[in-house]
């Protein structure tokens, strides 16, 4: 997982303006709308990064929500911009909070870890502190074709499928309430791009620059992009592939 500043910082100042963290973060808003009527939820965002969730969130009018991120830079950056948020490890929820939560949102944060039993452990970790009913909310990188420099520049060793959650959640733990692929318009240009980068760090290797893809595209292109995705997600149900993976899981009673 990254913990250059710099790519932090970038983070900070562009995710409540960029396109794709937009459309996630409505996305979220929706799943959790769906399930509760009450802004007076408690929320974790499990893994904050620089916060711009949560920030979101409280625009929104849910002000019981908390943070945490495995990295000092984002932490405090999160303080920096008064948003509460503490150091943990998302394979430890359990045991670095005594709270129970309404809601639990980790995104982007399961594909720094490539075996699935810890995948498995950190859904286990995030079950215990959710309350009867809770719901889960998770965003995956998906498919291994859509992996590039992005991929080695913030430290991703893991892309998901939809049989991969499957395989480490138990069915008697959760029930899949949404599970979908995102952005799909987009994707087969996301695919050329990222397997062109492949084939240039297999051929160049070192003298390719790392970094990640937190740019703000020019704006007449970020609100097409963020409009394009906002009517598929309203029109495209079902969607075969995509770079990114959306679950909501509801949380059953036992387990």
């Amino acid at each position: 997982m990254f913990c250059n500043r710099q790519e932090y910082e970038k983070m900070a100042e562009v995710e409540s303006k960029h396109w794709w963290y937009k459309t996630l973060h409505s996305m979220v808003l929706k799943a959790i709308e769906f399930n509760f009527k009450d802004k007076e939820i408690s929320i974790l965002d499990a893994g904050c990064g620089t916060g711009g969730l949560i920030k979101f969130l409280k625009n929104k009018g849910y002000k019981n929500i908390e943070g945490f991120d495995v990295s000092e830079v984002a932490v405090s950056l999160c303080k920096s911009r008064g948003i509460n948020a503490f150091i943990g490890d998302i394979r430890h929820t359990d045991i670095i909070t005594n709270n129970k939560y309404d809601v639990i949102i980790s995104n982007d944060t399961m594909y720094f870890y490539d075996q699935m039993e810890i995948h498995k452990k950190i859904i286990i970790s995030f079950y215990k502190v959710l309350k009867e009913n809770g719901v889960l909310i998770l965003n995956l990188p998906a498919l291994k074709i859509c992996s590039g420099i992005h991929d080695v520049a913030v430290g991703g060793r893991y892309r998901f499928t939809k049989k991969d959650i499957k395989k480490i959640i138990d069915k008697d733990s959760f029930c899949i309430q949404n599970a979908l692929y995102w952005p799909f318009l987009v994707s087969p240009i996301i695919i050329i791009m990222r397997t062109m980068q492949r084939m240039k760090l297999k051929l160049y290797g070192d003298k390719i620059e790392i970094k990640s893809d937190i740019n703000l595209p020019p704006k007449w292109l970020n609100c097409f992009l963020y409009n394009l995705i906002q009517f598929e997600n309203l029109f495209f149900l079902k969607k075969l592939f995509a770079s990114s993976l959306f679950f909501v899981l509801k949380k059953f009673d036992s387990f």
